[in-house]
């Protein structure tokens, strides 16, 4: 029974209580089964085929193969013949259950999706990290924008979101992908955040719960598993969990009103799978040094038990640095996390050895045969779900125009004009008038490349142009200020910017210097071309005519932006996060 959930519309679940909203759920899918066109009898058959089939395959297994289905191996694309052969053989000889790709191209991702199926018994699971679509990992293939940047969208661009969902889903399918590693439901509440930021929604918890919400349903409505992360909330932290192990201080409560939040409500709307952070959150898990992803505290009494999530878990990678920092001797990483409630290890550090130390703890009677069945059984009934009772090979054809569909490129410069963020706006000096056009000059700030788009828009819109690199100089700088000083009104790009705290969002001290020279001694506009905490990192804000915040420093971004001074649209963003001078929900809607 298919049945058309696009029909069905939750956009206001976040606003109801958790036990009134549970009561709509239910009457909801009531009316969805009355709604139907096919019988009943048709999904009740296929259930029982499903369980039947993961139960028959089960039990041709043997342990190795059982624990092989629990563990996701790393693969890229770009790597050379002899490593992909490497990993393609691994495949033949151990049966894992699943691979997650990393960076590469699409059809190189493609060509090496069907060679792991070709040599497996069972169909493999593919999974890959997709937030901003599938360019966060291959090259060439169109990027949305970040999440962060999707949080400034007022409730209008749930729709987007969805329509961002499902544009994601038929990316993953055309590259024989099952699940995304998306989205982070993280609130960030912390500016100095390296490892989040940028990828979450921004920091009230109702907004990302609400955006989040759009998004996995456009993924899931598609046949694309969600997978929401990093429970019980990465959001709070000021230490990257790749390298070392951050600690959450909050109390149990205030965890329960902003990180627990989203999880909360997305495990009542049907999300496929969780990813547990590797996280220390006292609060939580009293044990010195507890790691989230391998604590049973966190893992089966709280999410499962308490949360009652039935769907999958499933670990952040096991080959990052900080669980060799973390733990050190004992029981391995992997045997920790079966043992806390994950149903798939994630990359393991070395996946064939990953298999021996369970098979290991068995006989130690560490850990029980039967909880891996249990696992085993759990994986291979989720494969069944995703349609991996047969092998299905990836069509080759068209793969590149799938994964750049004109619709997607719509899409993203429709969101992206959305975002666009007006902090301030001085005696309404934007839009500028074309009487006026004379009188005003461009400065771009940042890379050669940037220059392009820059100059042809300002041909456009009859301004003029001047181009100045990321690093600023003190000579440059006053050549520059000579150059300026016939304009009336500088309107600054500023690029070249990164989205890391850590490297001061790639700004330079020079330039900084120099920016605030020029808001000091002239009328400004200016306009950061990304990460909303840069406002922090710049002086002499307080002289600048207007304040424009554009997120990312993309073709889509600069367009907006150019439209939105000169009047042709609307400033509609609203900022998502806190800055040190600007409050969460900041934004001038102009007409």
């Amino acid at each position: 029974m298919r049945i058309n959930k696009k029909h069905i519309t939750n956009s206001i679940f976040h606003l109801l209580d958790e036990k009134t909203y549970k009561l709509c759920s239910s009457l909801i899918c009531f009316a969805i089964l009355f709604l139907s066109l096919q019988p009943l009898d048709e999904d009740f058959h296929k259930a029982v085929s499903a369980a039947s089939w993961a139960e028959q395959r089960m039990k041709e297994m043997s342990l190795d193969e059982k624990i092989a289905q629990l563990i996701m191996i790393r693969a890229n694309s770009n790597l050379s013949s002899s490593a992909q052969n490497m990993a393609v053989s691994e495949m033949s000889m151990f049966q894992y259950g699943g691979v997650c790709f990393y960076q590469g191209n699409a059809r190189s991702q493609a060509l090496l999706t069907n060679r792991f199926q070709e040599v497996s018994k069972i169909p493999v699971l593919i999974g890959m990290d997709a937030e901003w679509g599938v360019s966060m990992r291959l090259d060439n293939s169109i990027m949305f924008p970040r999440q962060l940047a999707l949080g400034a969208m007022d409730s209008s661009g749930n729709r987007l979101l969805y329509e961002m969902g499902k544009e994601i889903a038929l990316q993953c399918a055309a590259l024989g992908v099952h699940i995304n590693f998306a989205p982070s439901v993280d609130i960030n509440s912390n500016s100095k955040n390296p490892a989040i930021n940028s990828r979450s929604f921004g920091e009230i918890p109702e907004l990302v719960t609400e955006k989040s919400y759009f998004l996995i349903k456009g993924m899931q409505d598609h046949w694309l598993s969600a997978c929401i992360k990093h429970f019980p909330g990465h959001g709070d932290a000021d230490q990257d969990s790749h390298y070392y192990l951050p600690v959450i201080s909050k109390k149990r409560h205030e965890l329960e009103d902003t990180e627990l939040y989203p999880f909360k409500k997305l495990i009542a709307s049907g999300v496929d799978m969780i990813m547990p952070g590797h996280l220390n959150i006292p609060a939580l898990d009293g044990k010195e040094k507890s790691i989230a992803s391998l604590s049973y505290d966190i893992i089966t009494k709280l999410l499962k038990q308490e949360m009652g999530y039935d769907g999958m878990v499933i670990t952040d990678g096991l080959e990052m640095p900080v669980l060799k920092r973390s733990t050190s001797g004992g029981v391995p990483v992997e045997v920790l996390a079966l043992l806390a409630g994950n149903d798939i290890l994630l990359v393991p550090e070395n996946a064939r050895k990953a298999i021996a130390n369970v098979k290991k703890a068995i006989e130690e009677k560490t850990i029980s045969e039967k909880l891996i069945d249990e696992r085993c059984l759990r994986v291979l009934i989720f494969k069944e779900k995703k349609g991996l009772v047969e092998k299905t090979m990836v069509p080759l054809e068209g793969i590149e125009e799938k994964i750049n569909s004109e619709n997607a490129k719509e899409l993203v410069e429709e969101m992206t004009a959305k975002s666009i963020t007006l902090l301030k706006n001085k005696e309404n000096i934007l839009p500028i008038t074309k009487q006026r056009k004379e009188d005003v000059v461009f400065l771009a700030i940042g890379n050669a490349q940037d220059s392009v788009l820059f100059s042809t828009l300002c041909k456009e819109y009859g301004v003029d142009y001047v181009q100045a690199s990321r690093v600023v100089t003190e000579e440059r700088a006053r050549q520059l200020s000579r150059h300026l000083s016939s304009y009336s009104l500088v309107i600054i790009g500023l690029l070249g910017t990164n989205q890391s705290p850590k490297h001061n969002y790639g700004l330079h001290g020079e330039t900084v210097n120099f920016i605030g020279q020029i808001v000091r001694e002239k009328q400004s506009v200016l306009s950061i071309f990304g990460n909303p905490y840069i406002v922090d990192r710049l002086s002499d804000l307080e002289h600048a005519e207007a304040l424009i915040v554009a997120y990312q420093p993309t073709q889509p971004a600069v367009r907006s932006v150019f439209k939105s001074i000169f009047g042709e649209s609307c400033f509609e963003g609203k900022l998502p996060v806190t800055t040190l001078k600007y409050e969460a929900l900041s934004g001038i809607a102009s007409n």
